[in-house]
């Protein structure tokens, strides 16, 4: 088992994507892919992979924790260049996580009261779910969870090594 893992959101966390019409599409764009939905291109959020790999260096498990399908965020990643340890995608009804270790972080971009972020946090504690006021969720929230801000391919956004200070203490590196 993992000593420390880093869990991290998917989409507008480490990339961007956005729906193309099929006159957008250059054939050879390798940031493209097609899925249920029509033509997907992706954008890595800057420095996503250098963030991911300081973390690895250490010693740090890092694992894609996402609400999209699995076939789909694993093609997203590709797209975008980034390479985690285990995508676990689809947090309704999705793979079961392994136990998270004592020092564990998800890093996301979710508001503090969404429920995708409950599920996630939810399915790393190996539970259906947690509700709102779940004591529980508050000390996983207060602990375990880092927000960043959203990525989006058309703004500039903090680049996520900002956060790399606050993770290291929560997962005791520091």
């Amino acid at each position: 088992m993992a000593d420390r893992i880093l869990y991290l959101d998917a989409d507008l966390t480490l990339f961007h994507k956005k729906l193309l019409r099929p006159e957008q599409v250059a054939l050879d764009d390798p940031s493209v892919f097609f899925d249920l939905f029509g033509y997907v291109q992706v954008k890595a959020r800057p420095g996503a992979q250098a963030f991911i790999d300081h973390f690895r260096g250490m010693g740090v498990t890092v694992y894609c924790v996402t609400g999209g399908g699995t076939d789909s965020q694993t093609e997203a990643l590709r797209c975008a260049g980034l390479s985690v340890d285990r995508l676990f995608g689809s947090c309704r009804g999705g793979v079961e996580l392994p136990p998270p270790p004592a020092h564990w972080v998800l890093v996301d971009d979710s508001p503090l009261k969404d429920a995708m972020l409950f599920d996630k946090i939810a399915r790393i504690l190996g539970k259906l779910n947690l509700e709102p006021n779940d004591a529980e969720l508050e000390r996983a929230l207060a602990e375990h969870f880092v927000q960043c801000e959203m990525f989006f391919d058309f703004c500039e956004c903090k680049p996520l090594s900002e956060l790399i200070p606050i993770i290291m203490t929560k997962l005791e590196l520091a």
